[in-house]
């Protein structure tokens, strides 16, 4: 039995969207601000560039930006990520601003740092995005909204004004 004490943080630790930001950093920390943030229906949260994410086994409206959702993946969630997409940002990515208030951490965020390197004219770097999870984790849930998103954007890129995913279904 570890009977070792630790530094307590703020309360607030389970508002920070990434747990690098945090003052005193160990196991106990870590899993309070998980579990306070998956109580919140926060799903996600960055530990430094890595996303984690645990499957709320149910469908979480706050990421619609008080929009209603109709689905995991609806545009509504897409948009104020796909606003933040930034081809001159290059390696750096928006992971660099994944503290910000406005913008929970969401898959989303890692596809546009895959998306801004691929599209960094000076300096193409190949990407891949690995999940790693149990069984029922969200693997192919979250390998889904990727592709959705990764579908959205390059219409959006050609000035599609509709989104379609028809041929996702399949």
């Amino acid at each position: 039995l570890d009977e070792t004490l630790y530094p307590m943080n703020e309360e607030t630790i389970h508002t920070l969207n990434n747990l690098s930001s945090v003052k005193y950093l160990h196991e106990a920390s870590t899993l309070h601000a998980l579990q306070t943030r998956f109580n919140d229906n926060l799903p996600y949260t960055f530990a430094g560039p890595h996303l984690v994410a645990m499957n709320p086994y149910k469908f979480v409206q706050k990421y619609g930006f008080g929009k209603r959702m109709t689905s995991p993946d609806d545009v509504n969630a897409m948009i104020p990520y796909y606003a933040l997409l930034d081809p001159e940002v290059g390696d750096t990515g928006p992971l660099s601003d994944s503290s910000s208030d406005d913008i929970p951490p969401h898959p989303y965020l890692v596809a546009n740092v895959a998306l801004n390197r691929i599209s960094n004219v000076k300096n193409v770097f190949h990407q891949a995005i690995l999940m790693n999870g149990v069984s029922g984790s969200g693997k192919t849930t979250t390998s889904q909204m990727l592709i959705r998103y990764m579908i959205y954007v390059s219409q959006m890129r050609r000035n599609s004004k509709t989104p379609t995913f028809s041929k996702l279904e399949a």
